[in-house]
């Protein structure tokens, strides 16, 4: 299995436009970014009411933002690609504009209800996320350098999503404050890469990796200035926290260095993909800071399995 084999079409059917529109391969690793979000303020927040489910809102309202993103985006870049990828759901008619704006609009609004069910900071927060989907989606995206840092926010303000759900200390967090810019920052990388999906080129390819070992030492060097909070103060968390982190470094620089030269268009989607599809080995380390049990590490053991299915789904539909 190879995560950087470049998919298959979709067969024409509703259902395989649908999910090719979703972005499904990657869709699977965005409820890990509130989860490590929730976490991360969790960990200093101790007796809280119904934790479980506040986390799981807030898992729900960045899926479904992140759905929303998705097919507005295609919607908004109807017009070129019906000049340059025809093949797409859209311009191919598999797919109505109508239907995906209606969908993408009605899971808007679902997200922020959610948001409201889980808190009044999360409303906030989830607020914030949609407008800066939406400009991402609408205009944001076509600007050199401002494009790759919006769509960085994005992710970002989705593990601050999870925060949230425990109210505005969970927010003023160090340990979520560098894990949020330290996943925009990645992101951001991956996604200046993406630029060259269209054209034959140089990339940038050693940007994810070094945005990776900084978010590293980032977090690291929190949690050491601050030894004596519950983070990491087990050895079951720092043992998950280092082989996680270290899968993910490992992983992000084999992928990263395929990209030297001047690689053709196909190679860089099928690695930006690949470079979003190991993301929850990240975010099982981050969770892992907040475990203190055996049991508690079921969580980024959890994360983690959504990797396996997502390198299966990448097969057949892009995660780019």
């Amino acid at each position: 299995m190879n995560p950087t084999d470049a998919p298959t079409p979709p067969r024409r059917s509703t259902l395989g436009a649908w999910l090719q529109l979703l972005r499904v391969p990657n869709l699977l690793t965005v409820p890990g970014d509130p989860v490590a979000g929730f976490c991360l303020a969790w960990a200093g927040s101790p007796g809280i009411t119904r934790p479980y489910l506040r986390m799981a809102l807030a898992a729900t309202v960045s899926l479904l933002m992140y759905s929303a993103g998705l097919l507005f985006n295609d919607w908004f870049d109807l017009a070129e690609d019906t000049r340059d990828r025809p093949q797409r759901p859209l311009p191919s008619g598999q797919v109505k504009p109508n239907t995906v704006a209606i969908t993408a609009s009605v899971l808007l609004l679902a997200a922020l209800f959610v948001a409201r069910v889980a808190g009044e900071t999360t409303l906030y927060v989830a607020l914030a996320l949609a407008v800066t989907v939406l400009a991402y989606d609408a205009y944001l995206k076509r600007i050199p350098a401002i494009g790759p840092l919006a769509m960085g926010a994005c992710r970002g303000l989705s593990l601050l999503v999870g925060a949230a759900a425990l109210g505005f200390p969970g927010l003023a967090s160090p340990y979520v404050i560098v894990s949020a810019l330290g996943l925009a920052a990645y992101i951001a990388s991956v996604t200046q890469i993406a630029r060259g999906e269209t054209r034959t080129g140089k990339v940038a390819w050693y940007l994810p990796s070094a945005c990776l070992l900084g978010w590293l030492v980032a977090v690291t060097a929190v949690i050491w200035l601050r030894g004596g909070d519950l983070m990491l103060s087990h050895g079951r968390g720092s043992t998950v926290f280092a082989v996680a982190m270290g899968v993910a470094a490992v992983q992000t620089f084999d992928l990263s260095r395929s990209l030297r030269g001047r690689p053709d268009p196909k190679r860089v989607q099928a690695t930006v993909g690949s470079l979003i599809l190991w993301l929850p080995y990240v975010q099982a380390g981050l969770v892992a800071t907040a475990t203190t049990t055996w049991t508690g590490l079921l969580g980024p053991v959890a994360i983690v399995a959504v990797v396996f299915p997502a390198v299966l789904l990448a097969r057949r539909f892009h995660a780019s």
